[in-house]
């Protein structure tokens, strides 16, 4: 699974940096800032934390919207017996997801989420158990119908201090969604 999410995000960056280089390189593009919506209602281009980013169809219909609510880095609210290797810290992400979907509903897994570091590498949710973590961990797969939404919480395991670059949702095959840009956090 991992090695699929590697090679999906490779084949994505690759592809977004070629459109970048086109567009940067004719005259009149315009900036664009953080934050700033696409021309047709789109997602924010860097989303931070606390930014909606909605999740569409193939057919372009809204599907669902996440929210990174708040990060927390060395979390500690984790279940005896479930310490962090040594050089390793839990980090903590507060996120909401509502469905908007038309018919149907939309199944969000705990393994949905992938944390990308600044040196490029994506690491899973951790195993880890909490029963005072509030919101509750997410352990059991979700299913929003339309109007639903749940705010849960996902931990990392990552190196101590180790530079965060994005967090990702892939909530169906062939869809990233970046849920926030976490450079500053």
């Amino acid at each position: 699974m991992r090695k699929l999410l590697v090679a999906l995000f490779a084949t994505l960056l690759l592809m977004g940096s070629s459109v970048t280089m086109i567009a940067t390189a004719q005259e009149g593009t315009p900036e664009v800032d953080r934050g700033d919506l696409g021309d047709a209602g789109g997602n924010p281009v860097d989303p931070v934390i606390g930014d909606m980013v909605t999740y569409f169809t193939e057919d372009g219909e809204e599907a669902g919207n996440v929210t990174v609510e708040s990060i927390e880095r060395g979390w500690e609210d984790y279940d005896e017996f479930y310490e962090p290797e040594d050089g390793t810290e839990y980090v903590a992400f507060v996120i909401s997801v509502e469905s908007t979907i038309a018919r149907g509903a939309i199944d969000v897994q705990q393994y949905d989420f992938s944390l990308q570091t600044a040196q490029g590498y994506l690491w899973s949710s951790a195993f880890t158990s909490s029963e005072t973590a509030d919101p509750p961990l997410l352990e059991d797969n979700l299913s929003l119908a339309a109007g639903d939404s749940e705010t849960f919480t996902i931990v990392f395991q990552v190196h101590e201090d180790e530079p965060l670059a994005h967090l990702y949702w892939q909530p169906d095959t062939g869809v990233l969604i970046t849920a926030a840009q976490l450079e500053d956090a």
